[in-house]
């Protein structure tokens, strides 16, 4: 294989991929197998009506047998998302985040078009 294709598949491979943190809300957290984990919802990546695979917590404590703690959030609380090796297909999930009633977003509104602070985040002071 030329090194030309090879850089071509890595590049198709990495491009499919999602790194990072991303908020997600709990859709389902009664786990069949009592693993701890969720169903999820990551609007930013998704889309708001696409829902997770069940997702593993990912814990400081624990990976043998009667190891760790956990604490399962309920439904429509907020965990960070993060797939295993980039993949979508193999959600988990690595802490939760406290956010306003009803899922409400927590960033700051972006600036109006003309470029003009619409009052949702203040200058820092001087």
């Amino acid at each position: 294989m030329s090194l030309e294709r090879i850089v071509a598949n890595l590049a198709q491979k990495i491009e499919r991929r999602c790194f990072g943190k991303y908020r997600g809300i709990v859709v389902d957290n009664a786990d069949p197998e009592q693993r701890g984990r969720l169903k999820l919802r990551v609007p930013s990546l998704l889309g708001s009506e696409v829902v997770t695979g069940w997702a593993l917590p990912c814990v400081p404590f624990g990976g043998a047998a009667n190891q760790g703690m956990l604490f399962v959030p309920e439904r429509d609380a907020g965990v960070w998302v993060e797939f295993e090796e980039g993949d979508m297909e193999f959600p988990f999930w690595v802490g939760t985040f406290w956010s306003k009633p009803g899922g409400e977003s927590e960033l700051p509104h972006p600036n109006a078009a003309d470029g003009s602070d619409d009052g949702a985040a203040q200058d820092p002071p001087t």
